[in-house]
C-alpha cells in the first residue's frame, strides 16, 4: 500500500498552520503506521493538500536538552580553594597519608603549592609552600612529580626546573618530613637532563628511580636510596633521544618488570622493530 493510500484509509488531515496541528499530525501518521522521510513533500489522497515535514521539533528538542544539560554544569573552583583558585594544577597524591588526594599547584612558574584535601570548605587548603626564595635564582619551574624517592615510607617531592635561562633540566628534590616537606636539606642533582626525565622504578625496588639522557649524551638512571644519587648507565649502546621524547615504560611478558625482555611481545604485536627509531631498556 503507498503512502497517500494509507493516508487516506486513516482519513487524517494533515494542517501545518499552527505548531500544535504539526505535532498531532505527526503522531496521528505514526498510529496508522505510516513513515514520512524528513524534508520529504507528500500529497493526501483525499483533500489534495501538500505539506512538508521540517526538522523544527528536533532541532527545538536538541536545544532545549543541549541548554538543560549546560545548566547542570556548575563552576565549584570557589568551593573547592577559596581566596587560593589562581595557579596551574600540576599534579595529585596522597600527600600526607589520609586517603585523600591532594594537589600539587605551581604559581607564577617559581612557586609550588601543596593543597590538602579537608572536609570543610574550602574542601583544599594550601598547607606546604615552597617559595621562590628557597629556589636557586631564576628558577622556572617545569613540572612536578610526587613520589616515595629514599624509600622511607613518607612523600617526597621531584621538581624539573631550568636555572638561570639554561636549556637543561634541573632536578630538585625536597624530602618528606613527618607530615611536611625539609625545606633546608633539599637535593640537587649533580647531572641535568636533556629534556624531562622519566620517573620509573627502573630496578624493581618499588622505588622511583630517575632515567633520561645527561651530558654528555648518555642515557643514566639515577638511583636515589639513602638520599644519595648514584647514577648507572641505563642503555647497552647510546642513544639519541627526541625532544620533547616520548619516553614509556610497560610490562607485557607479566614478570613485573618493563625491558629488553618485552621485546618479543612488541614485536608479536607490532611487527619488527626498528633498531634505529627504538630502544628498549633491559628488565633489571
Amino acid at each position: 500500500m503507498t503512502l497517500p493510500q494509507q493516508l487516506s484509509n486513516s482519513k487524517i488531515d494533515i494542517e501545518l498552520t499552527e505548531s500544535f496541528n504539526q505535532v498531532a499530525a505527526i503522531s496521528a501518521c505514526r498510529k496508522a503506521k505510516c513513515r514520512i522521510p524528513v524534508g520529504v513533500v507528500v500529497r493526501s489522497s483525499t483533500r489534495g493538500k501538500m505539506w512538508m515535514f521540517k526538522p523544527n521539533i528536533l532541532a527545538f528538542l536538541l536545544v532545549f536538552v543541549g541548554r538543560h544539560k549546560a545548566f547542570a554544569l556548575q563552576d565549584v573552583t570557589a568551593d573547592l580553594f577559596g581566596a587560593e583558585n589562581h595557579g596551574t594544577v600540576a599534579a595529585f597524591g596522597d600527600f600526607h597519608a589520609d586517603k585523600q588526594t591532594d594537589i600539587f599547584i605551581i604559581r607564577e612558574q617559581s612557586q609550588l603549592l601543596i593543597f590538602l584535601a579537608d572536609s570543610k570548605p574550602p574542601y583544599f587548603k594550601p598547607k606546604v609552600n615552597i617559595t621562590k626564595d628557597i629556589l636557586p635564582r631564576d628558577t622556572v619551574i617545569t613540572s612536578v612529580v610526587p613520589g616515595d624517592y629514599d624509600g622511607d615510607s613518607q612523600m617526597d617531592v621531584l621538581l624539573t626546573a631550568q636555572i638561570q635561562n639554561s636549556m637543561r633540566t634541573s632536578v630538585l628534590i625536597f624530602w618528606g618530613n613527618n607530615q611536611t616537606l625539609d625545606m633546608s636539606g633539599w637535593l640537587r642533582l649533580n647531572k641535568t637532563f636533556t629534556d624531562q626525565p622519566l620517573v620509573m622504578d627502573f630496578n624493581g625496588d618499588m622505588i622511583p628511580d630517575i632515567f633520561g639522557v645527561v651530558d654528555p649524551p648518555v642515557t643514566e638512571v639515577c638511583y636515589l636510596t639513602n638520599r644519595i644519587p648514584v647514577w648507572r648507565n641505563a642503555l647497552s649502546s647510546s642513544v639519541k633521544m627526541r625532544i620533547p621524547h616520548s619516553n614509556a615504560f610497560i610490562d607485557l611478558n607479566k614478570d613485573f618488570t618493563a625491558g629488553e625482555s618485552d621485546r618479543s611481545e612488541i614485536r608479536a604485536m607490532c611487527g619488527a622493530v626498528s633498531q634505529e627509531r627504538n630502544r628498549f631498556v633491559p628488565d633489571n
